[in-house]
């Protein structure tokens, strides 16, 4: 069972279906009709709910890492950096 079949046998009413889809296509960026119904489900308890689901402070995705996303890049500059990689100016193109 997909999600939107899922909203369809739940959701008395159009706008609330339609709602729930866009929700659903907000966080995940597809269509309820790609995304099975148990995992949208899971996710949203994963997730604590729906709605920190999309919150942007103490969301549920900002705690995937302890320190935040931008730790990963933080990390990733600092082991280029350590591994001294050195970039020649291009004076010409050829």
């Amino acid at each position: 069972m997909t999600a939107a079949e899922l909203m369809d046998s739940l959701c008395w009413t159009s706008p609330v279906r339609t709602m729930l889809r866009r929700a659903l296509a907000t966080v995940l960026c597809v269509e309820a009709a790609e995304v099975s119904a148990l995992y949208w489900l899971w996710l949203v308890k994963q997730g604590d709910g729906f709605q920190r689901l999309c919150q942007v402070t103490n969301g549920a995705q900002e705690r995937k890492f302890k320190t935040g996303t931008q730790s990963v890049a933080v990390a990733m500059a600092a082991e280029v950096r350590s591994a001294a990689i050195a970039v020649q100016p291009r004076t010409r193109a050829h």
